[in-house]
């Protein structure tokens, strides 16, 4: 996969046939950003390692619905904050 950095040369080099990363296009879609700007945006923020180390809870939603759900639920259960027996069946 290009970097983000050969994505945003290639796209004000004009080149037709450039890759944008997903995460890239839908920020510029989202907030109509220029690709540099986007960039940038992403530039600044902190890397996942430490947004993971400084958190509190991480829940991994890179995976299916389900897996998901089973990361909350459990949390939810650790802390006490009720009854999650409808998260568990998969009622909304």
């Amino acid at each position: 996969m290009p970097t983000c950095v050969n994505c945003v040369s290639k796209i004000k080099n004009g080149s037709s046939h450039s890759y944008i990363p997903p995460k890239l296009k839908k920020l510029m879609a989202r907030d109509n950003l220029s690709a540099s700007d986007a960039q940038n945006r992403i530039d600044r923020q902190w890397p996942i390692d430490q947004k993971i180390a400084q958190a509190d809870v991480v829940i991994d939603n890179g995976r299916t619905i389900a897996e998901t759900r089973q990361q909350v639920v459990k949390w939810l259960d650790m802390n006490n904050f009720g009854t999650s027996n409808h998260l568990k069946r998969g009622d909304q």
